[in-house]
């Protein structure tokens, strides 16, 4: 485990009870998933945008954010991206929301997600587009938070 890891031992105390799902951002989850029964959820938090209809396995590096996952939310696993314990094509679809900044090698994460599953479905903050974000505006200092500073965009997971 890293670092960034061990970030959410600490900050993710408390998660699951101050986030919930977005109806928007799940439904931009949902259509691109499609059929997929099974799904692999890598980075996974507190599955906050995990659709009741598939099957879920949720890989999450962080004790704290498992031990909040919704009781009956499927398997859990303590792994990472870049090393996922599965076999080649195991799941329909693989899934990671929210979380490539996190990644310590986001190339070796990618790779490893087009490994064990036919599917990919990736939603993360595109970098140049937060210098739109009215925030920014108001509070520059966020652009230097970890989460903005090399953060992959969608050129990252292009290109890989």
């Amino acid at each position: 485990m890293n670092t960034r890891d061990q970030v959410y031992e600490s900050i993710g105390v408390g998660y699951a009870a101050a986030c919930w799902p977005d109806p928007r951002i799940n439904q931009v989850i949902v259509d691109p998933l499609g059929d997929a029964r099974t799904v692999i959820n890598v980075g996974a938090g507190g599955g906050n945008y995990e659709p009741t209809d598939h099957i879920f396995t949720a890989v999450e590096p962080s004790l704290e954010m498992i031990t909040q996952r919704t009781t009956g939310a499927g398997t859990s696993v303590r792994g990472v991206a870049e090393a996922l314990p599965f076999r080649d094509q195991t799941f329909d679809a693989a899934l990671a929301t929210f979380t490539l900044h996190d990644w310590s090698k986001v190339a070796a994460g990618l790779n490893e997600m087009r490994r064990v599953a036919k599917r990919q479905v990736i939603l993360l903050f595109e970098p140049s587009e937060s210098l739109k974000f009215w925030l920014v505006e108001y509070s520059p200092e966020c652009l230097a938070l970890p989460s903005e500073t090399g953060a992959p965009g969608m050129d990252d997971v292009g290109s890989t």
